[in-house]
């Protein structure tokens, strides 16, 4: 019997008619757009002239390579695209056949510059990555990457290294993106790999990692990815997002600081370590002793929600740090549920915002740190006053302790408030 292909739906012909609307219309400055909606199923493509979208949502399946099939046909007189943006939900099953086909259109796109591929929850494995690996060998063009691989479970250390063989030949990339979140099987070698990967890439600005909730990540993961970091010497934008990371400790927070440390043109740091609980004061040292010297740091978020080892001392190092970045535009803090900060730690913090005063935008999270009472409301109201550039404003002192904060610590904090002409937005949360 023959092995039977693969089965044509309506949504394919569709596919088809699109495929050939799309080669008619390649020299159009304008933008064009097709929306299938057969059903509950959807198919959104977006054209113009230079850029491609594509997204799939729904709530069933179609045939998902022969769509892929489709889309290659389409491509195939676009080679000055520049852009391409392929965005699958939950329901679509995307497979290695899918991104074996995928690459044979993009590969022959010599002038792409920006690809975006989100793959999260698909059926993708390691030999899916190896044709995506190659592929990006012949993308020399590429400036960004976005990569979408969250809640995927049958990728191996073989897999990344396969994608990693094409990281490493993006000579000119200047901004990667990847999410690797809820990727339970994720390992410390695994993100070796793609560290390794990108430690020679001398263009790139901007990297985004983010592995929350890949629970089987230690302090060795960490480790790994600083050393390819910290020879990035050009970076000016670092986000990793360890959140929910339960084995991450403060020894984490010290090889970072050896890595800010070399970074010296850094302007935006955002790093996610909530309800990493093994966190400790320790861990807060270290790390401010890497960012005091990041001179260059125009903006700063930082979140230890939960991680409630981290005390008043903690805080008041930190504190001393932001002293000397002059530079700073916007500070966003979370410290939700850290129940050991005290007042002291909050006095120092205010301190240092008397010294921050070209600062514009400033997001303070104290949710149910229950030992913050009056006094600290007041502290708070006495380093705002100097912060004549202030434009944006949200503090959040929400606590469990009816008794804690009383109408007289809001009054004194309120009164830091008068004269803040730049003021335009602000977001109180002072429930009691």
């Amino acid at each position: 019997m023959s092995k039977m292909g693969p089965k044509i739906t309506s949504e394919d012909n569709h596919l088809a008619d699109l495929a050939e609307k799309s080669k008619k219309i390649v020299n159009r400055n304008d933008q064009y757009e097709i929306q299938l909606t057969p059903g509950t199923l959807g198919l959104q493509l977006k054209r113009s002239s230079d850029a491609l979208c594509l997204k799939f949502f729904g709530e069933r399946d179609i045939t998902p390579n022969l769509t892929f099939q489709r889309l290659v046909i389409a491509m195939k007189p676009m080679k000055k695209l520049r852009k391409i943006d392929i965005q699958s939900r939950y329901t679509v099953s995307l497979t290695n056949e899918c991104l074996e086909t995928l690459s044979r259109g993009l590969e022959r796109l010599r002038s792409l510059q920006s690809l975006t591929l989100n793959l999260g929850s698909c059926r993708v494995t390691d030999q899916g990555l190896k044709y995506l690996g190659e592929t990006l060998k012949r993308l020399s063009s590429l400036q960004t990457l976005n990569l979408n691989f969250s809640s995927t479970y049958n990728i191996t250390n073989k897999g990344w290294k396969g994608l990693g063989e094409g990281l490493e030949r993006l000579i000119s990339l200047k901004y990667f993106n990847i999410d690797l979140s809820s990727c339970s099987h994720l390992t410390d070698q695994d993100l070796k790999s793609i560290g390794e990967s990108l430690k020679e890439l001398s263009c790139l600005k901007s990297i985004n990692i983010d592995f929350n909730s890949s629970w089987n990540i230690t302090d060795q993961g960490v480790k790994n990815l600083c050393e390819s970091l910290k020879k990035l010497n050009s970076l000016q934008d670092i986000a990793l997002n360890s959140s929910r990371c339960r084995n991450i400790t403060s020894e984490s927070l010290n090889k970072l600081k050896e890595t800010l440390q070399r970074l010296t043109l850094l302007r935006s740091l955002h790093l996610n370590f909530n309800s990493c609980k093994q966190i400790t004061d320790q861990g807060i040292k270290a790390l401010s002793q890497g960012i005091q010297k990041l001179s260059s740091l125009q903006s700063i978020n930082m979140n230890f929600g939960f991680c409630d080892k981290i005390t008043g001392e903690g805080l008041k190092n930190f504190s001393e740090s932001l002293q000397k970045l002059a530079c700073l535009r916007s500070l966003s803090l979370d410290f939700t549920e850290c129940w050991n900060i005290i007042e002291k730690g909050l006095s120092s913090f205010s301190e240092a915002l008397q010294t921050l005063t070209s600062l514009h935008v400033v997001k303070l999270n104290f949710e149910r740190c229950s030992d913050i009472k009056d006094d600290g409301l007041k502290n708070l109201g006495e380093g705002l006053k100097g912060m004549k550039s202030l434009k944006s404003l949200n503090v959040n002192f929400e606590t469990l302790r009816w008794n804690s904060i009383s109408d007289e610590g809001l009054m004194h904090f309120s009164e830091g408030l008068k004269g803040l002409d730049s003021l335009l937005s602000i977001n109180l949360n002072l429930q009691k």
